[in-house]
């Protein structure tokens, strides 16, 4: 395997402790798989240990420590608080016991704690706290999602901002021929001239992300007599009750089909509620982007993305299924050269400021500034 090495060349690696396996074709974390593949691209000598494969047997359990105690800098990225408590503490106690000094950096998505707090759940946003205030307080540095983020997690656990930085998520588009893995993906025939296609990134591990199916479903219902309309709903988790004919969920795919149907989008929407936030930024809307899609989002849903303005990179409406069913009908009918525009300045925005290599170079700079390794 591609990440184990020999005790002298593992003590100048930096070593990316992350949910992810670089084999499995679906279901990856964005972020920290985009900065393994990238930092991999740009001659970095990064090693990995996937916490999927650490939790299957004693055995990866064993070699996964070992892996942690011959590296200086260690990068816990995507991982539940109490996991990222653990490995933070893991580095810690190594340190006290060993002869070299490890560096424990938080890459920090979101504050389950601030979102359980925006659900109105507060015996369980403080069960999450203290994970989250003990990991924090301990790091040796913290890379951040969003500047809100930065700024609530700074107030909230009381962190100092020297050990701060961050490095907002990113988005690539691969080539790849969508007509043909679309089709294949919906498993029917698509007719462009018929079929107005509306695309939705939403897997169901989050609540959020549930709270905006059920709103998108909604407002799908409202809109069941506009024929031409078809809904498809990316990301994996339970299909929820009450799907309206025109929406399908398609799951976990490759990122080659990933990236063919929202080649053929014609719409995309984030219909989150005031009530379904994100701790951190969401990457899908940076997709959208990309891809020249127009966005039909509520506020919530660009949420982190500070240089997102309504009229200019994506269209502003309201959280209630109705407006947002008239929202997407106007977005519709607008003329090609106001689409085409706010397309565009999306897309520029997209290229210019959150492509993931551009953000691997700048997290992984931040890293070696940060620890020297």
């Amino acid at each position: 395997m591609e990440d184990q090495v020999s005790d002298s060349e593992g003590l100048i690696r930096p070593l990316l402790v992350a949910p992810f396996d670089p084999e499995a074709p679906y279901g990856q974390h964005s972020r920290p798989f985009n900065f393994y593949k990238y930092g991999k691209k740009q001659g970095h000598s990064l090693g990995l240990l996937s916490f999927r494969s650490l939790a299957r047997d004693v055995k990866n359990l064993i070699m996964g420590l070992r892996k942690i105690a011959n590296r200086r800098a260690i990068i816990i990225s995507g991982l539940n608080p109490f996991w990222v408590l653990f490995f933070t503490l893991l580095v810690k106690t190594l340190n006290f016991f060993g002869r070299q000094e490890r560096k424990a950096i938080i890459d920090l998505h979101g504050s389950v704690f601030h979102e359980n707090i925006n659900y109105g759940w507060k015996i369980r946003a403080y069960f999450y706290f203290f994970p989250e205030f003990i990991s924090l307080q301990l790091a040796d540095l913290i890379i951040f999602a969003s500047r809100e983020l930065k700024k609530f997690s700074t107030e909230a656990f009381r962190l100092s901002g020297k050990r701060g930085r961050v490095v907002e998520n990113g988005t690539n588009r691969p080539k790849v021929e969508s007509e043909k893995m679309a089709e294949k993906a919906l498993q029917e025939s698509i007719d462009r001239k018929e079929t107005k296609i509306i695309i939705m990134v939403a897997p169901r591990n989050s609540h959020s992300n549930v709270l905006a199916v059920l709103r998108a479903q909604d407002v799908m219902e409202l809109l069941k007599d506009e024929s031409e309309l078809v809904l498809i709903i990316l990301g994996g988790g339970e299909t929820l009750d009450f799907v309206p004919e025109n929406t399908k969920y398609l799951g976990h795919v490759s990122d080659s089909v990933y990236h063919a149907l929202h080649d053929l989008a014609d719409l995309a929407i984030a219909p989150y509620p005031p009530e379904a936030v994100c701790g951190g930024a969401r990457n899908k809307i940076l997709d959208y982007w990309i891809h020249g899609i127009l966005l039909v989002s509520t506020r919530e849903g660009t949420r982190g993305i500070e240089e997102a303005k309504p009229g200019t990179n994506f269209l502003l409406s309201d959280s209630d299924p109705e407006s947002f069913a008239q929202s997407i009908l106007g977005a519709l009918e607008m003329g090609e050269t106001e689409k085409e525009k706010i397309r565009k300045s999306a897309q520029d925005l997209a290229r210019r400021k959150y492509l993931w290599k551009e953000k691997s170079k700048n997290f992984f700079q931040i890293i070696e500034n940060e620890t020297c390794y």
